[in-house]
């Protein structure tokens, strides 16, 4: 006999995530979690660049997305794989209409960026097709038995703080170093989609396998990528972690260590996953609201084109000497 849960995930601990961290990815050195240029295996990871010690995701058309809590002005510079440009101009929209902890910038002049791609935010469809981890009770006898099934799992992307080289590989709580600007990367599988401060939330675990990744200093802005029909899709912005202990640190687990919850009839009747939220979790915004407004913004150029600046410039100075003939008289 087996019964299957919905996971019931406690927001408590996550209402107000530090702000997060770095890439830490289980049983991987920093070099191994380094994003490969050369390869496209996952494309979407040339989407991610380091700015303003942390992160943000190209969307095309000169246009990046990153949280709204990292600080960028027009002289800002982004980076990528040795490559640097400057932040030509900063919309606010997503946070002055939505309340949203997104941000998006506009840097002009992307040529000498040859390994940067841009990312497609994820449609309603890849949305709808997210799955969490889901538990359940088997049962052997009179006894019975925790199981589960890991969720959609989730490239994680950011240029942060990576894993201090005195940390072992598969050591289960893995300090962070002190060197960013790296986009590293890993999975991990959806753990939870919920509302937090008003906003929809994506939500992972670090879990103790191979690959597991956990965001640490300097990923905010950093991305959430999900494959859905054989294409990498941006589902959302990482904006933060939990617990606090985690701002520093990387605490892996296992969503084994939920427990069974049972009735009067002595039968499992649901799960408690409150030992779940001592492990690290990363946390990000979903974009699934914001797709259509992202969508017009970035399709627009904020920066006047070389002839219309000619035109405008004119047109200025013809009417300064018109202003100028007037006085005279």
């Amino acid at each position: 006999m087996k019964r299957t849960f919905s996971a019931f995930f406690s927001a408590a601990a996550a209402l107000f995530p530090s702000a997060s961290e770095a890439i830490i990815v289980y049983g991987e050195s920093n070099g191994q979690a380094a994003a490969d240029y050369a390869s496209a295996e996952n494309p979407a990871l040339a989407s991610v660049v380091a700015v303003s010690d942390s992160s943000a995701v190209y969307l095309g058309n000169g246009w990046f997305l990153t949280a709204n809590h990292v600080s960028i002005s027009d002289s800002t510079f982004i980076s990528q794989n040795g490559q640097y440009a400057k932040v030509s101009h900063v919309d606010n929209t997503l946070n002055s209409s939505f309340g949203a902890d997104l941000k998006l910038f506009y840097v002009d002049g992307l040529e000498s960026f040859t390994s940067l791609a841009s990312a497609n935010i994820a449609t309603a469809d890849a949305y709808s097709a997210l799955t969490t981890v889901s538990f359940g009770a088997a049962r052997t006898g009179n006894a019975y038995n925790l199981t589960y099934s890991e969720g959609t799992h989730l490239t994680l992307a950011g240029a942060g703080y990576g894993r201090s080289d005195s940390s072992a590989l598969d050591a289960e709580t893995v300090a962070s170093d002190g060197i960013k600007g790296t986009v590293r990367s890993g999975e991990s599988s959806l753990f939870a989609m919920q509302n937090l401060n008003g906003a929809k939330t994506l939500i992972t675990m670090a879990e103790a396998t191979p690959g597991s990744a956990q965001a640490q200093s300097g990923d905010s802005g950093g991305g959430m990528f999900a494959q859905f029909e054989n294409e990498w899709y941006l589902v959302g912005t990482i904006t933060g972690v939990s617990p606090n202990i985690s701002t520093s640190t990387a605490i892996f687990g296992s969503y084994g260590e939920a427990s069974l919850t049972y009735g009067s009839d002595g039968r499992p009747n649901g799960v408690d996953t409150s030992a779940l939220l001592e492990n690290s979790l990363t946390i990000a915004t979903s974009l699934e609201d914001y797709a259509e407004t992202i969508s017009s913004i970035i399709a627009t150029n904020p920066i006047p084109e070389p002839l219309e600046s000619a035109i405008l410039s004119g047109a200025g100075a013809f009417a300064l000497a018109i202003a100028a003939r007037r006085r005279r008289k």
